[in-house]
């Protein structure tokens, strides 16, 4: 392909696959609602590779979740066993080597044992899980304790919009993002990657940047952008394509070396539009031509 003409057809793509997954979105969202459609979103985009669907299912059951909860009010703690009970994903054994790890399972159990009649056959086996080659970072348990926190906030799909109605520029998107879908501090789960992992020396946040480029690309701007269009918010629109276009690059991976490779073969990215600012290109262009930092 002509190096002149992948600036163009990176942009249209990028663009096809938000109209895409906007799309998606809507349907959903005409079955069961615009907030439910995002929750299974978000979900989803929590997945790493091989989870998406175990965590799309939790979304699905995310009213069964709620309900009955011990004064009318969620609690993360009480939600996180839930939620690790309804996985398939709460060991049935202590460590014996962890004291913090042993307590937290000791206090998750006995809120499960108390639910778990309410669950019936909608508990996932452990088999459909993967785990092969994950990060710790990106472990199915730790991506539950994130979630629960979410599920706790009843304001939690309001946050998407009120950073939409920020004005920020563009090196502000992420921060901005991440600082609204950051969850409180989580004395247990700052400090463990996993059940089965010795505590950390230093907090590690829940949500990191390339966790965040993730639900912003597969989940929160394709739900903003299906939201404007169904309001005929034309301007409303356009600000989100903006947003979307100019988001920062994501981490590089095996796939998007292998896309590199066969769009430039070994040639030099072309002079991006001059509007662009240096590192204002489209979000999936980004994501294939210029590899980031990994990220948590």
């Amino acid at each position: 392909m002509p190096a002149t003409g992948l600036p163009t057809l990176l942009e249209q793509a990028a663009f096809t696959r938000l109209r895409l997954k906007a799309d998606q979105l809507a349907a959903r969202a005409r079955q069961a609602g615009w907030d439910q459609a995002l929750w299974e979103a978000a979900f989803g985009a929590l997945g790493y590779k091989h989870n998406v669907w175990p965590l799309r299912r939790l979304a699905e059951l995310r009213e069964s979740v709620l309900r009955d909860l011990p004064g009318d009010r969620a609690v993360a703690p009480e939600l996180q066993a839930r939620l690790f009970g309804l996985s398939g994903l709460l060991p049935d054994q202590l460590t014996r080597r962890w004291a913090t790890t042993d307590a937290w399972l000791r206090r998750a159990w006995d809120i499960w044992w108390r639910w778990r009649e309410s669950a019936g056959p909608a508990v996932l086996p452990r088999s459909l899980w993967r785990f092969d080659g994950l990060r710790p970072a990106n472990h199915p348990q730790r991506r539950l304790a994130l979630a629960a926190h979410w599920l706790a906030d009843p304001d939690w799909p309001a946050r998407s919009e009120r950073w939409l109605a920020k004005d920020l520029a563009d090196p502000a998107l992420r921060p901005a993002l991440l600082a609204e879908l950051q969850p409180p501090e989580d004395p247990f789960w700052d400090r463990h990657w996993t059940l089965n992992s010795r505590p950390m020396s230093r907090p590690q946040p829940l949500l990191g940047e390339a966790r965040i480029t993730d639900l912003a690309m597969n989940a929160i701007l394709p739900w903003l952008w299906s939201r404007a269009r169904a309001s005929g918010n034309s301007a409303l629109r356009t600000r989100i394509e903006h947003r979307y276009r100019h988001w920062p690059a994501a981490a590089d991976n095996a796939l998007l070396r292998l896309a590199r490779q066969r769009l430039l073969a070994g040639r030099p990215l072309p002079p991006s539009h001059a509007s662009d600012p240096p590192a204002g290109v489209a979000a999936d262009r980004a994501r294939l031509l210029r590899p980031r930092e990994r990220a948590v």
